[in-house]
């Protein structure tokens, strides 16, 4: 399972900016892990889920994240993952796979360890 603490610990680890667009990119990336599905509808299901959450509207949940983008494609650290500026969508997909896929490599490091040393 993936935890607010799991992408608050991959994206301060990747220098994220601390926006205001942090939290909701945190929060979008935090259900895109747990909710796949929720990623096909951004405005409907994700940025309205996270609008209610902080009592405001999709289109500022929408434009804090796009800004946040840009700023960490500025600085580089995001350009590990992409070879150009990725749009919201992009930006979700890809750091909720990477993050699940980088939990999962734990676990079963954690399984091998355990196997082979207790």
């Amino acid at each position: 399972m993936i935890t607010n603490e799991d992408v608050s610990r991959f994206l301060l680890e990747y220098n994220c900016p601390k926006m205001r667009g942090y939290y909701y990119l945190k929060s979008c990336i935090a259900t895109a892990c747990i909710q796949p599905a929720s990623v096909n509808h951004l405005n409907k299901i994700l940025y309205d889920q996270v609008a209610c959450k902080s009592d405001t509207d999709i289109y500022n949940v929408e434009k804090c994240i796009r800004d946040l983008i840009g700023a960490w494609w500025q600085e580089g650290d995001l350009k590990e993952f992409f070879s150009k500026k990725p749009s919201n969508r992009e930006c979700i997909i890809t750091l909720s796979e990477f993050i699940k896929v980088g939990k999962r490599r734990s676990r079963i490091q954690k399984t091998v360890y355990e196997v082979l040393y207790k």
